[in-house]
């Protein structure tokens, strides 16, 4: 598997939740999050570091929530991912210390077009940036001298969501200025130039193509977003470069996304990595490793094209924040199979529990999908990118899905609820008697991984799958085949397992099925885990 997550020198699939922005304050407001986390089966948590915690007063710092941030991680058995909340958090400067707000002639603010300065440091201020730098070097370091042996931090997310919120596309101050009105640097233009696919190419030739200018002469209308995008990207490159120096260990940055009727500066922080602008930062913050989008989208398009977009030869699809709905708990089985993710997380982790501890009923959804996926997470590290790992995801209105898998056919038939009744239809009678009273009544969804050309893995819940060989089906290839009362007792397996892969990848069975139970179709339930199953080769 391609990641720049390791665990041991090995591929790690991060699989967990993001703490609310407040949570990290003090080691006794996590105690919920570390509930949640156990409830959807999680390997990894993400927490925010504050600038205005670790360093309240200039160069003194204090990291004794870190420590018992890690050691407490350690506790729970997870793998930590550190989010620095500093000069940006959410577009704003929020998480900055005392002494950085209340001396705004040293850390200058970012300037409107009216000349009103707003809540936003400017990345176009050195004491800005060395202050940042000098604050998350000196975290870096510490992070070194307590976790490098236990290596319980895996990654840092350099700053959150950065970029200019409070109504202003960029910096109008006298600096920022200076730099819009120069020539747009060399090694972008070259960039661009060799990079005829991407947007920033087609906006420039829309605006003619100019071998030299400035912004505003090579971009027209987008120039102001595309020179803030350079500008932050190269203030984070550069803290994430020193960071680096001290602590070798991946960094990336998180985008607030945007969409076409979406404007800079108002909707979503202008200069952030949208798509629009990605291709600058790839070409600006090259010690960054990944850019990584926050999506929150719900609608299957919507939410695909995003993962399609930062899915790229140059950039690894990770999602650091999503939502606790049920559509995330079918779309998170799409981002893995579809668009090789390679890690996954949901945000405000302790949302998922009421107040008894309990997972509120409109968690359950995405709390089931956290248990399956958990289980498969060896199997998506093997075969990662292989064209293996194939989505099952019930559709609205949809009772069926055929999943091809080349000599041999899926026939997904779903588990549906009758609309007046509110029952489970006879299709739950074929699973065994543990499981009838607990069929899922969400959505069906899940995995079907191809180890080899007759061994398959799956997990889920909500659906039960017959395999097929392609050649030997009679008659049109539907999924109404699969609901005869005979075909399907064709079906000759090897074998049909229930469960786990320990922690060196070997798979342990716990539990053999045959007859009544394999008959009529391979069903899953997220507290199974995951289902082997071996044909006969025929």
């Amino acid at each position: 598997m391609k990641t720049i997550f390791k665990v041991n020198n090995q591929s790690f699939f991060p699989l967990g939740g993001q703490v609310h922005n407040s949570s990290a304050y003090s080691i006794r407001d996590l105690e919920i999050a570390w509930k949640a986390l156990e409830a959807i089966n999680a390997n990894t948590v993400e927490i925010p570091v504050y600038w205005e915690l670790i360093e309240p007063e200039e160069g003194h710092f204090n990291f004794s929530i870190v420590d018992q941030i890690i050691e407490e991680t350690q506790k729970h058995n997870l793998k930590l991912i550190f989010l620095w909340f500093g000069t940006w958090k959410n577009g704003t400067m929020k998480y900055t210390p005392s002494w950085v707000k209340n001396n705004p002639k040293r850390f200058k603010r970012v300037i409107t077009r009216e000349e009103i300065p707003i809540s936003v440091l400017s990345s176009h201020c050195e004491d800005n940036l060395n202050a940042d730098i000098k604050a998350f070097s000196a975290l870096l370091k510490h992070i070194k001298e307590v976790d490098e042996q236990n290596r319980t931090v895996i990654a840092i997310q350099v700053e959150n969501e950065p970029g200019i919120m409070g109504g202003a596309k960029r910096d109008y101050s006298e600096v920022a200025e200076r730099e819009f009105q120069s020539l747009v640097p060399r090694d972008i233009i070259e960039a661009m130039i060799d990079n005829s696919s991407s947007i920033v190419y087609s906006i420039w030739k829309e605006n003619g193509s100019k071998d030299n200018g400035s912004w505003q002469d090579l971009f027209g209308y987008n120039a102001e977003e595309f020179f803030t995008a350079w500008s932050i990207g190269k203030y984070i490159d550069r803290i994430a470069e020193e960071g680096k120096k001290l602590y070798d260990i991946p960094m990336y940055v998180n985008v607030w996304l945007a969409t076409d009727w979406d404007i800079p500066g108002i909707n979503y922080p202008s200069g952030g990595a949208v798509p629009k602008v990605l291709d600058i930062w790839k070409w600006t913050a090259k010690n960054i490793d990944l850019i990584a989008p926050d999506i929150y989208v719900r609608n299957q398009k919507g939410y695909c094209d995003f993962c399609n977009l930062y899915n790229r030869e140059d950039n690894l699809l990770f999602i650091p924040e999503s939502s606790v709905d049920e559509s995330n708990s079918l779309n998170m089985f799409r981002a893995i199979a579809d668009y090789n993710a390679i890690g996954f997380h949901i945000f405000g982790i302790e949302s998922i529990l009421d107040e008894n501890g309990l997972v509120k009923p409109l968690a359950k959804p995405i709390v089931s999908s956290f248990k399956a996926l958990s289980s498969a997470i060896p199997l998506i590290v093997k075969y990662h990118n292989t064209g293996k790992i194939h989505s099952v995801i019930q559709e609205e209105y949809m009772t069926e899905q055929r999943i091809d898998l080349g000599k041999y056919v899926g026939f997904v038939r779903f588990f549906q609820l009758d609309p007046y009744t509110h029952q489970v239809d006879p299709n739950v009678g074929f699973l065994d008697f543990r499981y009838r009273e607990k069929v899922m009544e969400e959505r069906g969804r899940g995995l079907i991984v191809q180890a080899g050309e007759r061994e398959f893995y799956i997990l889920g819940g909500g659906f039960r799958v017959l395999l097929h060989r392609k050649d030997m089906i009679r008659g049109p290839l539907s999924v109404s085949y699969s609901s005869d009362f005979i075909k399907p007792r064709d079906i000759n397996y090897i074998s049909v397992e229930e469960g786990y892969f320990d922690s060196n990848g070997n798979w342990i069975t716990t539990k053999k099925r045959n007859g009544d139970e394999s008959d009529f179709g391979i069903w899953v339930h997220p507290d199974i885990g995951v289902v082997k199953v071996v044909l006969v080769e025929e």
